[in-house]
């Protein structure tokens, strides 16, 4: 039996149904087999990795999206696209107080990804749907 992918349109469409149904998804894999449940609901067999749901919920839907990092031992100047989103990197430098630049690290010009010197990759995604990103963090506040 063959698969299709869906195009970005129903993707889309199918991502906003999921994310208003759950509002808080605690992981990319749970995000996308809620995505690949809806999708073959209709009795077609689709087939749709965890970067393609990543990348247009958060560049086409402009959901929010917390995320936890690990620091690795590699240095991030060399990083060029942002590993969350795809977009570019912009380096982050600071002033000494001798008047010279410094690079201290990068970050990006879409997501909430940055990175100090050495490189963070990202080991969890939690989307939030409309305002509930707002929720979270006010709860988180207030408890503390």
């Amino acid at each position: 039996m063959s698969y299709k992918i869906p195009d970005n349109k129903l993707l889309s469409f199918i991502i906003k149904k999921v994310i208003k149904e759950k509002k808080v998804i605690k992981s990319q894999k749970n995000f996308l087999n809620y995505v690949l449940e809806e999708l073959r609901s209709s009795g077609i067999d689709y087939r749709l990795d965890g970067k393609r749901l990543r990348k247009i919920a958060i560049n086409d839907l402009k959901l929010k999206v917390d995320i936890e990092y690990r620091e690795s031992n590699e240095e991030s100047k060399d990083l060029k696209i942002c590993p969350v989103c795809g977009n570019k990197l912009m380096d982050i430098k600071n002033l000494t107080l001798d008047g010279k630049t410094v690079f201290t690290g990068k970050k990006c010009t879409k997501c909430s990804y940055w990175t100090g010197l050495k490189k963070r990759i990202p080991k969890k995604y939690t989307f939030y749907g409309d305002g509930e990103y707002d929720k979270q963090k006010k709860r988180k506040y207030d408890s503390s």
